[in-house]
């Protein structure tokens, strides 16, 4: 028996159908619209009323990284899909669409499904990096293309006059997207032996 084989165009396109990326929110901006994807780990920011005028519909906002998107629930997975507030899902199936209110949108397949994400895989992650933009108004950092929240009183310690400075690399504990702790990366001293 030969196992050997490859697929056709055709049955490369069924793959891609079924086999959906899951990518970052902000890895999700780039992708065109109407063009089926996956999204994760997202935060349920606010949870829609059901409007029934026409079509079930119900329009839910989510975020991570310091980024937020609605999510528009269509027919059924509008009044069945059971999802709370301030929980981290992966979201399957999806497809991009219009940009409404300056935030991108997204809307439900008929396949769609939420996959929870437990606490732990929410739990403190160390990151390091170099901060690439700075947002005063927000407390929001950009470090090596992720947008992390951070508190007041943290950014006023990194930049004192709230003026930013370029290539400054910092070190430190996030959970989700909010930065629990930073600090500066000392720089490294070269050590030289004597033969």
């Amino acid at each position: 028996m030969d196992t050997k084989f490859s697929l056709n165009e055709t049955e490369k396109k069924v793959m891609e159908f079924y086999t959906l990326p899951l990518l970052s929110l902000n890895d999700a901006a780039a992708i065109e619209n109407y063009k089926r994807t996956s999204i994760g780990p997202v935060e349920i920011l606010e949870i829609g009323e059901l409007q029934t005028k026409n079509m079930l519909r119900r329009t839910d906002q989510i975020g991570h990284g310091g980024r937020t998107a609605l999510l528009t629930l269509w027919g059924k997975p509008a009044q069945n899909l059971d999802v709370q507030l301030n929980k981290t899902y992966n979201v399957f199936a999806i497809k991009p669409g219009n940009d409404f209110n300056y935030q991108r949108s997204y809307n439900s397949t008929i396949s769609i499904t939420f996959q929870g994400i437990s606490e732990e895989e929410c739990a403190e992650l160390q990151f390091s990096g170099e901060i690439e933009s700075v947002s005063f108004e927000n407390n929001l950092v950009e470090i090596d293309g992720d947008l992390l929240r951070i508190s007041k009183e943290k950014i006023e310690k990194l930049f004192p006059e709230n003026i930013f400075i370029s290539g400054i690399k910092m070190e430190g504990k996030r959970k989700r997207d909010e930065i629990v702790e930073i600090q500066p990366i000392k720089a490294q001293k070269s050590t030289i032996k004597s033969a």
